[in-house]
């Protein structure tokens, strides 16, 4: 099994989705794998979409010159990356009601027409990741379950579903730890410890 790991969190030492990523990997790793990759989208963020980038991106591969390859390299280099990974983990907190700018500036590099989704016969489009298992481990300051105050403001977990789903990954594993900021210290410690024990059985089980 291949593992990829991306990190968001702009926090380090405090951040609740690095502790509980590294916690997830290091069970990953104990329980055997044939390769680990990592990516830090805090420490070295993605580059975000220019015009010549949009313009290589829908240029056919046989026609771009030296100057489209090379606008496209640091997004070739992402989609051979998950492409050749079983597993995903995404850990990335809330930043806003949404995700953090890093991750989608990586999703705008990994969603390629022609590599991460192609046109049917009919014109619908399919994603190439159907085969891949994603973990999203996410932290939540506040509390957006179903029914919270805020549950309408999550726009973290959808919109992140739906680019998912659009390369392919229909049925991705979310553990979301909330609330870790505006709640008692009580309320943190037991949403981590909750979290913990779903990632644990996702190690061992799913």
């Amino acid at each position: 099994m291949g593992v990829l790991h991306i990190d968001a969190s702009a926090r380090y030492q405090s951040s609740v989705t690095r502790q509980l990523s590294t916690f997830f990997i290091d069970i990953l790793l104990e329980n055997g794998t044939e390769s680990y990759q990592y990516l830090d989208l805090a420490s070295n963020p993605p580059p975000t979409i220019t015009e010549l980038h949009n313009v290589a991106m829908y240029t056919p591969e046989t026609e771009r010159d030296a100057k489209l390859r090379a606008a496209l390299k640091t997004s070739d280099d992402y989609v051979d990356q998950l492409l050749a990974a079983d597993t995903i983990v995404i850990a990335a907190p809330m930043y806003n009601f949404g995700i953090p700018a890093s991750l989608k500036a990586y999703f705008d590099m990994i969603i390629r027409l022609g590599r991460t989704f192609i046109p049917d016969d009919s014109g619908n489009y399919v994603g190439q990741l159907a085969n891949k298992k994603v973990i999203v481990i996410a932290s939540f300051g506040a509390d957006y379950r179903k029914g919270a105050p805020m549950a309408d403001m999550n726009c973290y977990e959808p919109h992140l579903r739906h680019m998912l789903s659009f390369i392919g990954v229909t049925d991705p594993q979310f553990v979301i730890a909330q609330p870790t900021q505006f709640g008692g210290v009580d309320e943190k410690e037991a949403s981590i410890a909750e979290a913990q024990d779903k990632l644990r059985y996702l190690a061992e089980y799913a």
